[in-house]
């Protein structure tokens, strides 16, 4: 059996099918942590995100 990263918990496999998607992870019985393919590659590889503040309306043209 998995143990949780978080807490050393319990992890239970979940399935849940719809008509449009289909999930399949594992859940943490005692945290509720959340833990799915996406979920660890987004861990190992995250993705890029832009952090630059956009100039405020207004502050175009001030020196700094």
């Amino acid at each position: 059996m998995s143990s949780c990263a978080r807490c050393n918990g319990l992890l239970v496999r979940e399935d849940d099918r719809g008509a449009d998607f289909r999930y399949e992870g594992w859940r943490c019985m005692n945290c509720g942590s959340i833990v799915d393919p996406l979920i660890l590659k987004n861990r190992i590889d995250p993705p890029v995100v832009n952090n630059r503040a956009e100039p405020r309306y207004g502050d175009q043209g001030r020196d700094a």
